[in-house]
């Protein structure tokens, strides 16, 4: 497996996920929000993904459990059906 981007981009995305201000501005994004996530992340756990969807207007979690980090490539059609799911 490869990167579609140069992995100093990747890093980089990684070094400033900190360097801003959206924690504190969640409640202002009123539009329906799925917090989608893989139970099996550490890094966007489903409580974390649940405190994000606490602070939204109207937020809530989908958790797709034994997916991890790339779900969408783990499982295309489970999380596709989701997201078609979540829009309508």
């Amino acid at each position: 497996m490869t990167l579609a981007c140069r992995p100093e981009s990747e890093a980089a995305t990684y070094n400033n996920a900190q360097r801003h201000d959206a924690w504190s501005r969640l409640d202002q994004v009123t539009c329906p929000v799925t917090v989608a996530g893989g139970g099996l992340n550490p890094h966007f756990s489903p409580e974390v993904n649940q405190e994000v969807a606490d602070r939204l207007v109207d937020g809530r979690v989908a958790t797709f459990a034994g997916l991890g980090h790339f779900g969408p490539l783990e499982d295309p059609a489970r999380v596709a059906g989701a997201v078609i799911d979540a829009l309508r």
